[in-house]
């Protein structure tokens, strides 16, 4: 052996061309489910197919009773909607008169009201049908649960139906009472009025009869106002359908279920209103923060009936669910005060002006949009009184689930394939009389990305979370054998044997919604949570290197990390939930350079 190759103290940088590796991800979740909560909270138990139920039968009695709750709730509903058609009806027939009109585009908005109207007239007589069906299952001697759940649905179709119907005639009036305010806005040359008006005075000592029908007035005014009636005859229907709306009652636990149900309606109901005035902006200033509100509450009622009537929900779906629909509820009472507040300051704005002839038609407009709004304010809070019910009885449920379940164990596991590069820099030496033996300290870093099919699991945890990133870092500590080494002392081959001391990241697709999770939690009694991006590790290591040149070399290295990230950990009262990150192993190959 030479000795320049003896010598002590060489320095190494190594520069990876190929790192190769195993990934593994893992999404472990504990929690408490609560057991046919359908039939805890109203839903209909389930029959034994071979068991012959009668009406005597006390679990038949109890079903066809709260099916009869549930057909009046229903019938009440539909009335309220029959009442609006024939409302609508009469509106329409009054309207007739405009399909004559000498204006086309008058003439087609009348005619597309009065499609409208035919419309509606027969989506309420399927709705007329469909409930009398619903009334009469649940009024049969022979009870059929199955029955009645059919036609019941038949009944929510139909219902949707006429809403949908009456929408599009309360868009397509409003078209016709602003394409009739603009036919009163442009004069017809060829007749005068200042010509016309004597002359139908001496004959017939009655009012002119124009050629084509006169713009709708506002009845406050006496002026043409088209548009300005139309919102406030809209808003004053709008107003007593919500009034007509029946108040909710939730008592027993098993009508939680029914009693959401009839929120949600109720809700859907009032957002089809909003939905369909498109003038009301012009009237209610946050006309739209409104709208947004009640969909908002309406998508977190139904959220929580889907729990409700779940087969198995957890209690975690459960109580979040019951949170979020008192939070939605709180959001749209403070929109309908900031309506009102805005209203008021409005009007009292416009009574203090010099003059209102460029509002002749507010003060009715005003009244009817602050009556609207307070009907709206009284469902809301009479949904809020019910609903303290639904949340006591949901509390109760889950305490009594809590003392009793059985946790369900969820655990997903994912592994992929890494790739990646690595550095190392560092100072080796040899000792001994043959200086086959040595020993180099270092400090190394390395990128790694795996692309895992990670699909998620029951509850939704990492769900879509494909792409991983894994940076490593940290200072080694190797044994160095050469088992073979040439006269000149330049090419050599042996071994290495070590250990690293050092930290991983993992930057994963995803980790903003465990952030928003863990965000949620810790923001809910009874839950904590936390992430862990980096983390403690310490690698074990082996491999062959060799030297073929005073300079170079190559080694091809095993990687085997000790420690597994616990990247995601959430406790609650419903259970917990656990993500782990690991890198199995990695095989490497550098390039050394000896300085």
């Amino acid at each position: 052996m030479k000795k320049s190759f003896k010598k002590l103290g060489f320095v190494s940088l190594a520069a990876s061309g190929v790192l190769l590796g195993s990934m593994n991800a893992t999404d472990l979740e504990t929690y408490a489910a609560l057991q046919k909560s359908s039939h805890v909270f109203g839903n209909y138990a389930e029959k034994d197919k071979d068991s012959k139920l009668t009406s005597d039968s006390p679990t038949q009695q109890q079903d066809q009773k709260v099916a009869q709750n549930t057909a009046s709730n229903d019938s009440q509903e539909a009335t309220t909607l029959e009442n609006t058609a024939s409302t609508d009806n009469t509106t329409a027939t009054t309207d007739e008169t405009y399909t004559k009109s000498t204006d086309t585009t008058v003439a087609g908005a009348a005619q597309k009201v009065e499609t409208d109207n035919t419309a509606v007239q027969s989506a309420e007589q399927t709705l007329k049908t469909d409930v009398a069906k619903v009334q009469a299952d649940a009024s049969a001697k022979d009870f059929d649960e199955t029955t009645f759940q059919a036609d019941q649905a038949a009944e929510q179709t139909a219902e949707k139906a006429l809403q949908q119907a009456e929408s599009k005639l309360n868009t397509d009036q409003q078209t016709l009472n602003t394409a009739l305010q603009d036919q009163t806005k442009t004069p017809t040359p060829s007749t005068p009025p200042t010509k016309e008006e004597p002359k139908h005075t001496a004959s017939s000592g009655t009012p002119p009869a124009p050629e084509s029908p006169p713009a709708k007035k506002d009845e406050t005014s006496g002026t043409p106002s088209a548009s300005g009636s139309s919102v406030a005859s809209q808003l004053t229907k709008d107003t007593t359908m919500v009034n007509n709306l029946k108040s909710v009652s939730v008592s027993a636990m098993n009508t939680t279920l029914s009693g959401v149900e009839t929120m949600s309606q109720q809700t859907a109901t009032i957002g089809n209103l909003l939905n369909s005035s498109t003038d009301l902006s012009s009237v209610i200033p946050n006309a739209q923060g409104l709208n947004s509100a009640f969909s908002t509450l309406e998508s977190a009622q139904n959220t929580l009936k889907g729990y409700l009537n779940s087969s198995s929900a957890t209690i975690g779906q459960l109580t979040n669910g019951s949170n979020a629909v008192v939070g939605a509820l709180d959001k749209a009472i403070n929109q309908v005060d900031m309506a009102l507040a805005d209203l008021s300051a409005a009007d009292t704005q416009k009574t203090q002006a010099v003059t209102l002839a460029t509002a002749s038609d507010s003060p009715t407009t005003t009244t009817d949009a602050i009556n609207f709004l307070n009907a709206l304010k009284s469902n809301l809070m009479a949904q809020k009184d019910a609903f303290l019910n639904v949340h006591k009885n949901i509390q109760t449920a889950v305490a009594q689930a809590q003392e009793t379940y059985t946790p369900s164990v969820i655990n997903t596991n994912n592994y992929g394939q890494m790739y990646g590069v690595d550095a190392m820099a560092g100072y080796k030496w040899f000792f001994g009389k043959t200086k086959r033996f040595g020993f180099r300290s270092y400090g190394y870093y390395s990128y790694n990305h795996a692309n895992l099919s990670f699909v998620g699991s029951q509850l939704g945890i990492m769900e879509g979370a494909s792409q991983v990133n894994n940076f490593t870092y940290g200072v080694g500590f190797d044994v160095l054998y050469n088992f073979y080494e040439s006269k000149e002392g330049y090419n050599t081959a042996g071994l290495f044997l070590g250990f690293g001391l050092g930290g991983d990241s993992f930057i994963v697709q995803g980790e903003s919604y465990l952030k928003s999770q863990m965000h949620i939690c810790n923001n809910t009694a009874g839950c904590s949570a936390s992430m862990n991006t980096s983390y403690f590790q310490m690698p074990v290591e082996f491999g062959f290197r060799s030297n073929f040149s005073k300079h170079s070399g190559i080694e091809v290295g095993f990687k085997l990390p000790l420690f597994t990230n616990q990247f995601y950990k959430e406790r609650g009262v419903d259970g917990s939930v656990d993500v782990f990150y690991k890198r199995n192993f990695s095989i490497y190959f550098n390039y050394m350079i000896n300085f």
